[in-house]
């Protein structure tokens, strides 16, 4: 088994590679009194209030005045020119919540098209109401469900928290008509993917990250004890097609392979800087060779972990060239108005002291550049590729169910042929012994 100088030298040799009183008071309400009221009632502030009073007062047809001070709001955003900062309306607004948490409100059954349960998800509420494979969903609270699209009837089900869905069934195996009451809970929504053995003989595996949100650090450490107890002696850390996510997920995940340290610097507008750290409490002491798999897909928090591993010497990077999204957001949430907003703030720093980004401003170059380089891929394989790291594989008490009902889940998920992770696979066995025996 390696020794940790070893594992160390793993990283380091591919890198080598390649508070007011009295007078006090009077002097603050003399002096500055009016410069606050003119920056709280400049110019263009009065003008945008009076326009949209004027417009609710006296346009030709009553108007809604919420609508159209968000419409107003988009409208500033999108002046930005900027695809990154976004305007997240009402109907949107429970999905970017979703989004961050890692969770879901709803009943924790994976829906397939046509209405049909195709597994619940275990210790969920719908497989403790007693749902199976292939159930055919006929009415959401006494809403005929016939005809409907998937996407409609899945926003149907979910709701808000501590309430019930009454769902209508007609049980697959024998067609009987059924009704059940489920409570609505949170659900994970699964930002860590696969977690695998790749190569069972020499125990390396795989963890493949989709996105960062609150649950993310806590669900990489359950992936981690899931290969540690299989005896995983090398790591491939797989952020393909991970477009980032909350920026604290991605330094909690960080902390998990460093101990302590900046993990990235946010530099502001006026030279201002935030350093981000890790919580040495996070640290996992793993003492593994691990290898960070990009592509030009991945972004922004998949690029600022990958970026503080290789930085700080814990691993080294394959695949491609990263995206360079390397700017971050600041959100506004206006719970009066249900609406959320999002605008670019400034630029990661990785803690060797480059700027990530490349899309922003066109005199940066971007991007990560790998120090294991593997030729890009075909649109199609990287396609079939992402496709089958998206899947979550079925629940071994569902998956004769399922594969009886739909033959296709038989080989799934799939494994493509991979050229990157074989690439990762090949660096890994140059430190990890081969077994014997």
């Amino acid at each position: 088994m390696p020794t940790r100088h070893d594992r160390q030298a793993f990283a380091a040799g591919m890198l080598l590679g390649i508070s007011l009183t009295g007078l006090g008071v009077v002097l603050a309400q003399a002096v500055f009194g009016p410069v606050l009221a003119r920056s709280l009632s400049s110019t263009e502030e009065q003008i945008l209030s009076d326009v949209h009073d004027r417009l609710v007062d006296d346009y030709v047809v009553p108007l809604n005045e919420q609508e159209l001070m968000r419409t107003g709001v988009r409208a500033m955003i999108e002046a930005l020119g900027d695809e990154y900062s976004s305007f997240v309306g009402p109907d949107e607004v429970s999905t970017y919540h979703e989004q961050s948490s890692g969770r879901l409100i709803g009943i924790g059954a994976i829906i397939a098209e046509g209405g049909r349960v195709r597994y619940p998800q275990p210790g969920g509420p719908a497989e403790r109401a007693g749902l199976r494979p292939g159930d055919q969903i006929l009415a959401v609270d006494g809403e005929s469900a016939e005809g409907m699209d998937v996407d409609v009837l899945v926003a149907r089900i979910k709701g808000e928290p501590r309430t019930t869905v009454h769902l209508q069934l007609r049980r697959h195996r024998d067609g009987e008509i059924f009704a059940v009451e489920i409570p609505r809970e949170a659900v994970p929504t699964g930002t860590v993917g696969r977690a695998e053995m790749l190569d069972p003989a020499q125990r390396l595996g795989r963890i493949h990250i989709r996105s960062f949100a609150r649950s993310t650090p806590q669900e990489l450490d359950a992936a981690l004890d899931q290969l540690l107890e299989q005896g995983m002696q090398g790591l491939v850390l797989d952020l393909r097609f991970n477009r980032g996510g909350l920026l604290d997920a991605a330094v909690a995940c960080a902390a998990r392979f460093v101990e302590g340290g900046v993990i990235c610097t946010l530099e502001g507008r006026g030279n201002t800087h935030q350093v981000r750290r890790a919580d040495p409490d996070d640290y996992r002491d793993l003492d593994l060779p691990i290898v960070v798999l990009l592509n030009e897909h991945a972004a922004s928090g998949s690029e600022v972990l990958a970026a503080a591993l290789r930085d700080r010497g814990a691993a080294v990077i394959a695949g491609d060239r990263s995206y360079g999204k390397g700017v971050y957001q600041q959100v506004q949430k206006y719970e009066d108005g249900d609406f959320v907003i999002k605008f670019t703030a400034g630029y990661y720093v990785t803690p060797a002291g480059r700027i990530i980004e490349g899309h922003f401003d066109p005199r940066m170059p971007g991007g990560i550049e790998p120090d294991l380089p593997v030729p890009p891929q075909s649109f199609e394989r990287q396609r079939l590729i992402m496709a089958a790291l998206q899947q979550d594989p079925i629940p071994e008490a569902y998956r004769d169910e399922a594969v009886a009902i739909w033959e296709f889940l038989e080989n799934y998920p799939a494994h493509p042929t991979d050229p990157a992770t074989n690439h990762a696979l090949a660096a890994l066995r140059t430190v990890v012994p081969p077994p014997t025996g």
